[in-house]
């Protein structure tokens, strides 16, 4: 075990154990940029008389900082504070027992607040750029977490407060109070410190440069540096303050100037009131100096590059600071006399600033006391809270699931919050978080289990395993203590009326239930199946059962997507009967029909395609990477032309469709041969096809999983296309355990040329609308969800009969079991198992089920087939040989979906 593990499993197990001892009463723990110093509140905080009514009084600090905080202290005569090594054994003792604890940022992921202590953050400054998930949707967790933990986040003004509610998720969900109030820090800047930092008052002008972190090109700093030294007279004095790794990158030697000094070991509030000039670029600390008469420039030379690269909120992107680019600007800015007016921005930022700023902010965080400066804000509107965690957001049937439920879920009393996990929803999946309902938000669990070490060697003998164990029964209530731990630490802050766990496999949130309901506080525990959970373990073994059971056993609700699962879970376990409810997938019909009117013309350029057409793709990736000889390529597909017809007459719908998507005043009108440049030519022979009357073309869409029966559409179209050489095969699939298999075969297959494979889209419906026909060949299915949605789209469907599709068809569709039984249909088993032995297509134990009836059971809204090899051949055969008809579905969407409503309304009532 190495000693960064071995460290954490201690500090761990010390944080714990003094968590269950007495609060250290009238005690506080402050802490200034994660240890890095006392600079600006904390030091602000510790000179306010109001302090000394404390016992004792801990500042965490890194032990490289020691001796810089102990000289601060000195210089400011303060004796009240006992440093502590940040990190430390005694850091997380003191963490764990005093009564106050302030900082300015966060805490790390171990802390978790005590009901008796009093915890209040200080916000660093004022934001200019943005913040949380402003920035991108996910990473702003533990910030998050500590927010809410938090008795008040302290702000210094309106601005940034309506930056903390928004952009940190708190509004409407949090019971954090949000207080506009005096600057500590800003405090100090009404004194001027000369009997501390005079010292270095040595020349007639000071000037102080405060430059904020760049990535990248930091040897930039020396330059300018070097110029400005050189412009400077023997009366001036430019002190410089780089960000730490901005002066470890550059590598500066502040020696070899002779007018420019690195700032000293001072505290930078303090040094403020001794300097003529602040000099600064996009650092948010020139907020906080619109109250003093200090000449405020920004030094921005490359404020375009740098803008480009980084979010900033519009409404303090513009100032009316004085700006300058270059240096002789910047030498001729600091020499002109004069005080600057901020009245009207120190308004807005700086308001409630006053010398007595920070006893009026202890006063009220150590006594309860509100000054008039003091204004208190809460986010929390009157509706309950319930959590819902529905995984990573792949493009599966389970998110399509939530999403859906949570577009047209009516809901009036309740804030829905989605809860993701740190770093598992990745980018590709991540803008779905920036689209979310007005009525729903989220937050992100940031860390993991705090447990001692023994706990963690039962957690990890428990997890591993998925059947039980001769300990488990002793283990398990140490699983329960760490999760019932891990639960407080996660939603003993949010008001939480409901946790619900929605994609129904996940062991780690599972074990988050089990959790919850320990930790109990009258919260309600769900936990959804959205397949039939007994015959997955017994063909996949791709779940923890023995995890899942335990949690069924802790649940109060068990939500199955149809009846037949809950008969499955109680046939197999009588003692959940009381728990099973069904919940009925919404089906997002509405979505559905609207995605697939948007134009395929237009959108299919983002759409990416897997396998491509070998010849010309390779041309025309030569012509467009590498930039040459592009004039072979149109004189190509100006001979491809004859091959193209109904694209060729499609064009000015493309052009009519592509101008709808430009921005206003751009015009467009592509000729033929530009197609190659703007679709590809894989993209423009899907094009041509689907717009050819006499092409019939199906499509799969899902995941390459082994229960989706894949294999049952290959073998049938291979067969069929020997035939039917105008039929053609689109595959939409993301990912999944046989898609390495699957591609395999294709890129050998005899018609691979007629088969498109795409990768998971935004949105394919548009794309499954222009198809003929879709085909869904699945082993077993929760409900079968792309079917339903299929028809919404306008698509004809080809199903294997899964049971609560086909109940659900029946009852709110439209089916005939009259079918016209073909002769000239004639399917092969033993070909067929050759098939997929010979190109390992099978994996995993599922079985046909084969009937002694005609494999065509039901047409009408759907074609519903034996759910067999056989039945898929014979579904896909029937719809090519059969005669075209204009597809008219009668499904019944509103019906289903008031029955969802009330179903969910079942399971989200908690009172």
């Amino acid at each position: 075990m190495n000693k960064k593990k071995l460290k954490k499993h201690l500090t761990d197990t010390v944080y714990i154990r003094n968590r269950r001892k007495n609060i250290l009463k009238n005690t506080i723990l402050l802490e200034a940029a994660k240890g890095q110093g006392i600079d600006g509140h904390i030091l602000a905080l510790l000179k306010a008389d109001t302090i000394n009514q404390l016992d004792k009084i801990y500042v965490a600090v890194v032990p490289e900082k020691r001796e810089q905080v102990t000289t601060i202290l000195a210089l400011n005569k303060l004796t009240n504070a006992t440093i502590i090594d940040y990190g430390s054994v005694d850091y997380f003792k003191k963490m764990a027992r005093c009564e106050f604890l302030i900082n300015d940022t966060t805490f790390a992921p171990i802390f978790s607040k005590r009901p008796e202590q009093k915890y209040n953050i200080i916000w660093h400054g004022t934001p200019q750029k943005y913040l949380g998930k402003d920035i991108k949707p996910t990473g702003f967790g533990n910030v998050q977490n500590n927010f809410f933990a938090a008795d008040a986040v302290i702000v210094s003004n309106e601005h940034t407060k309506d930056v903390m509610i928004n952009a940190f998720n708190l509004k409407d969900i949090s019971d954090t109070s949000v207080l506009v109030a005096p600057s500590p820090r800003n405090s100090l800047l009404f004194t001027e410190a000369t009997e501390v930092y005079g010292q270095y008052i040595t020349t007639k002008k000071h000037y102080l440069y405060l430059p904020t972190w760049r990535d990248g090109g930091q040897e930039t700093y020396l330059s300018y540096l070097t110029s400005i030294d050189q412009s400077l007279t023997a009366d001036e004095t430019f002190f410089v303050k780089l960000h730490p790794l901005a002066q470890a990158m550059a590598g500066i030697d502040f020696t070899k100037f002779e007018h420019i000094k690195a700032f000293p070991e001072a505290d930078l509030y303090q040094f403020i009131t001794l300097m003529d000039v602040i000099v600064t670029d996009y650092s948010s600390i020139f907020f906080d100096l619109f109250n003093t008469d200090k000449k405020i420039i920004l030094f921005n030379y490359d404020k375009e590059k740098y803008f480009a690269s980084r979010g900033v909120y519009e409404n303090v992107k513009e100032l009316g600071l004085k700006e300058c680019q270059t240096v002789p600007e910047l030498i001729d800015s600091m020499r002109t006399d004069g005080t600057a007016d901020y009245a009207e921005l120190a308004e807005m930022f700086t308001r409630q600033d006053n010398k007595e700023g920070s006893n009026q902010v202890l006063d009220y965080i150590l006594n309860g006391q509100t000054a008039s400066t003091i204004e208190c804000y809460l986010p929390r509107n009157n509706k309950k809270n319930i959590v819902i965690f529905a995984g990573a957001l792949w493009d599966n049937g389970i998110s399509k699931s939530f999403f859906n439920f949570i577009d047209e879920y009516k809901v009036d009393d309740t804030n829905i919050i989605l809860m993701i996990e740190n770093r598992k929803v990745g980018a590709k999946h991540a803008h779905k978080l920036e689209n979310l309902p007005e009525h729903v938000t989220y937050i992100e669990r940031h860390g993991g289990p705090v447990a001692t070490l023994y706990e963690k060697l039962f957690n990890k003998h428990y997890t591993t395993n998925k059947e039980p164990k001769p300990l488990d029964g002793l283990i398990v209530r140490y699983i329960k203590r760490v999760f019932k731990r891990e639960f407080e630490r996660v939603f003993s802050h949010l008001d939480l009326a409901q946790f619900i766990h929605f994609t129904g496999f996940d062991a780690n949130s599972a074990l988050l239930v089990i959790g919850g309901k320990e930790y109990d506080q009258g919260i309600k525990q769900t936990i959804f199946c959205h397949t039939d959970m007994v015959e997955e373990y017994e063909k996949k073994k791709n779940y923890k059962r023995k995890i899942l059971l335990q949690t069924y056993k802790t649940v109060d609700d068990i939500a199955v997507v149809n009846h037949l699962i809950g008969e499955s879970l109680v046939t197999k376990y009588p003692f959940l009967k009381g728990k099973v409810k069904t919940a009925t997938n919404f089906l997002g019909d509405k979505l559905v029909r609207e995605l697939a009117t948007v134009s395929l013309w237009s959108d299919i350029r983002n759409k990416t395609v897997t396998v491509k057409t070998p010849l010309l793709d390779s041309i025309e990736k030569v012509v467009l990477e590498y930039g040459v000889a592009d004039a072979h390529l149109g004189d190509i597909l100006s001979k491809q032309q004859v091959n193209f017809p109904y694209l060729e007459q499609s064009l000015p719908l493309i052009n009519e469709e592509t101008s709808q998507v430009l921005p206003t005043g751009y015009e467009v009108e592509y000729q033929f041969n530009m197609l190659p440049y703007i679709y590809g030519y894989t993209k423009m022979k899907l094009l041509e096809d689907l717009a050819n009357p006499e092409i019939k073309t199906y499509v799969y869409l899902g995941r390459y999983s082994p229960e989706k029966g894949v294999e049952r559409i290959l073998y049938a179209f291979e067969k069929l296309h020997e035939d039917n050489p105008n039929s053609r095969l689109v595959m939409i699939s993301p990912h999944g355990m046989t898609k390495k298999i699957v591609l395999s075969y294709l890129q050998k297959a005899a018609m691979r040329e007629s088969v498109y494979i795409f990768d998971g889209m935004e949105n394919p419906y548009n794309l499954v609308r222009q198809c003929d026909a879709l085909v869904l060949s699945s082993y077993y299915e929760g409900l079968g969800l792309v079917a339903l949605e299929a028809i919404a789209a306008g698509t004809k469907v080809i199903t294997t009969d899964l049971p609560e599709l086909t109940r659900v068809l029946l009852a709110h569709g439209k089916l005939s079991d009259s079918i016209l039984e073909r002769t000239d249909i004639f399917f092969d088993e033993s070909e067929y198992q050759n098939f997929v032995v010979n190109h390992d297509l099978i994996q995993g134990d599922f079985v046909d089920e084969r009937s002694d009836s005609y494999p065509v059971f039901y047409e009408g809204d759907a074609m519903i087939v034996e759910n067999s090899a056989r039945g898929i051949y014979y579904g896909m055969s029937h719809f090519l040989l059969e005669e075209d008809q204009v597809y008219q579905p009668d499904f019944k969407f509103d019906e289903l979906a008031l029955i969802s409503q009330k179903q969910y309304e079942d399971i989200l009532r908690t009172n």
